[in-house]
């Protein structure tokens, strides 16, 4: 592992980007980081074996503070961890390299592990900006109602009391006061992530292992990372936006089919808590009821899909089951496709 850079000024940051193929976009993701750096700050770029004019297009910023790693395409997964392997600094951040950061991003986050060394991680809401060029807000919400759920989020129950930002550090200028919420996040990313890795930043060293994306799945690799380490340490949400997620034409990990997310989702679980034998202890029954509910998730999602014996398998695992879920699975799954085709929307289920 590199050696990291003296601190003189406050603890500092790598930010790691992973990029594979987005020459129109990783650099407006690098110039997004640019204006939340201090010195000693460094961005680390990883191409994950682009075939595109990536490495030129990255050639036009040449003042010291990003460096090009390419290594041998792997996935989101495998970059990040090559990035944090090369992160020369205390703390580590992550960008996407279709996805833009505030330029106060920094400045609030550094803030809080500066004055909470029992702190291990922190992050924030996030904002977006759609095909249409419109601003919306409240991201974790949008990911909330992709998962069916409120749009709300209560941080005091999920994570515990709020203190003033302006109790703990200095607010940069016009940047509005908001509630910062410190506890433990394990129990709480059972059900759901909630951390995105865009508005990450973690003590490298302190994390250690944890601080590692798994590589063997496509999908939800920023989940797996999150709740190792929310196992680990002290979590702090900022209750504000830091980043901004670009919604483009391209192809986005998030587009994954629900079948799969949900077939990711239960070795995700079973590896992290499921394997975790003093929660299994305390908490089986939260693990198991979390189990059951993403085997509901996928049962609909193989009903929409019309692979209604497959569906009628996951809702034997599943729990609360709707009377009309078990009904649709025992028509025939052709004859469930020609329903859905022709309405676009049977009970709610097609968006």
């Amino acid at each position: 592992m590199a050696e990291p850079l003296k601190n003189q000024n406050g603890l500092r940051v790598s930010v790691v980007i992973p990029t594979f193929n987005r020459a129109t976009l990783v650099c407006k993701a690098v110039e997004s980081v640019l204006p939340a750096l201090e010195d000693g700050d460094e961005i680390i770029v990883v191409d994950d074996g682009s075939t595109d004019n990536t490495e030129e297009a990255l050639s036009a910023f040449d003042d010291g503070r990003v460096r090009l790693l390419k290594i041998a395409n792997g996935g989101a997964g495998k970059a990040r961890n090559a990035g944090i392997a090369a992160a020369r600094n205390e703390l580590v951040a992550f960008n996407d390299s279709d996805d833009l950061w505030h330029a106060n991003h920094l400045v609030l986050q550094r803030q809080i592990l500066q004055a909470r060394p029992d702190i291990l991680f922190c992050f924030s809401d996030f904002g977006g900006i759609t095909l249409e060029q419109k601003h919306v807000h409240h991201g974790i919400g949008y990911w909330l109602e992709e998962f069916g759920r409120s749009r709300d989020c209560n941080w005091e129950k999920l994570l515990g009391p709020g203190v003033s930002f302006s109790a703990i550090g200095e607010l940069p200028a016009e940047q509005p006061d908001f509630k910062v919420h410190v506890g433990s996040l394990y129990q709480t990313e059972l059900d759901f992530n909630y951390v995105g890795v865009i508005t990450l930043l973690v003590r490298r060293e302190a994390a250690g292992h944890a601080l590692h994306f798994p590589e063997d799945i496509a999908w939800a690799e920023d989940w797996e990372c999150a709740a190792r380490l929310s196992r680990a340490g002290t979590a702090a949400y900022l209750d504000c936006e830091t980043a901004m997620q670009r919604v483009h034409s391209g192809p986005r990990l998030t587009q994954t089919d629900w079948v799969e997310k949900a077939a990711t989702q239960l070795k995700l679980l079973e590896r992290v808590w499921g394997s975790d034998t003093e929660f299994m202890a305390r908490s089986s029954a939260l693990y198991d009821a979390a189990v059951a509910r993403i085997h509901l998730v996928r049962a609909r999602a193989l009903i929409v899909q019309g692979a209604t014996s497959d569906a009628r398998e996951e809702l034997k695992l599943a729990a609360a089951v709707p009377f009309s879920y078990r009904a649709i699975a025992q028509l025939p799954g052709p004859l469930v496709r020609r329903l859905l085709n022709a309405r676009r929307q049977v009970m709610g289920w097609v968006r």
